[in-house]
């Protein structure tokens, strides 16, 4: 059986099929909980929806996730180690997908 593509009988798939199992039933837990908040109080509901609809200044943790992270210098220091990582990772992943 195919699930998104992916085969649910690997173990690969089952754990997909899983995550995706759990995301539905919180998406379906929250959406919910605030039919319930907005039938109960629907103040209540508006004052949960001005909370909700915040802006969030993200510009600092963007700033600190496009640094230059200069890996060159570490490879070319260590082509070896560099070099059976890149190796393994690669026959791993082949076995993997294979079957």
């Amino acid at each position: 059986m195919n699930f998104i593509g992916c085969n649910l009988a690997s173990p690969a798939g089952a754990a997909l099929f899983s995550v995706s199992q759990w995301l539905f039933t919180a998406i379906l837990a929250l959406s919910a909980i605030c039919g319930a908040i907005a039938m109960a109080s629907p103040k209540r509901f508006q004052a949960l929806a001005v909370y909700s609809a915040r802006w969030i200044d993200t510009e600092g943790i963007g700033k600190w996730l496009d640094r230059r992270i200069d890996v060159d210098d570490y490879v070319l220091r260590h082509p070896r180690a560099f070099g059976a990582i890149a190796t393994l990772s690669a026959v791993y992943l082949a076995y993997r997908l294979a079957g």
